[in-house]
């Protein structure tokens, strides 16, 4: 949480060195997470908490002053402009895709391995108390995760992503 606290830093500076937050979904073994070393710098393809990402920046963005509309410039408008996706992702709009989230930034929960969603039932981030949950979740208009259904149960149908490749995006 030290790191998620001093990116923020910067970029509340008048030169912001950052401009964007980004998760890399980078599954691997727990093995090459480096887990018993204790080593994050070591650990292959980062940390697991894709499904914490968002809880987590705004549990330490809130205790800056950040608001949800600077969490959702930094991890939507300003990854899909410095990803060449800008016009069709990164804010709501007429002809963008809607790939929404509902989040209660107000509800608590603390992080345990039985709510692990991911192959690999690891991360640092057990036991850490954080603000706010995802309730929902839609791809290109699409509910493809409920909060409300019980246990794995969560996720509805089968995954709708596809890959985005640059040379086949309209500019």
């Amino acid at each position: 949480m030290h790191a998620i606290t001093r990116h923020l830093e910067l970029y509340r500076n008048e030169n912001p060195i950052i401009s964007f937050i980004v998760s890399d979904h980078s599954p691997c073994t727990p093995q090459l997470k480096e887990i018993d070393s204790g080593d994050l710098e070591k650990a292959w393809g980062g940390i697991s908490a894709l499904q914490f990402g968002l809880p987590l920046i705004w549990t330490e963005a809130k205790k800056q002053g950040f608001d949800l509309v600077d969490i959702s410039r930094l991890m939507s408008l300003e990854t899909a402009k410095f990803a060449g996706l800008e016009k069709r992702k990164g804010q709501i709009a007429v002809g963008y895709d809607a790939d929404l989230l509902i989040f209660d930034e107000k509800k608590h929960f603390e992080i345990s391995n039985d709510m692990i969603k991911h192959r690999h039932k690891i991360t640092p981030y057990v036991g850490r108390e954080v603000l706010g949950v995802v309730k929902r979740t839609y791809v290109r208009g699409h509910l493809v995760f409920d909060d409300a259904y019980a246990n794995n149960k969560q996720f509805i149908n089968n995954p709708i992503g596809k890959p985005i490749l640059k040379h086949e995006l309209k500019t």
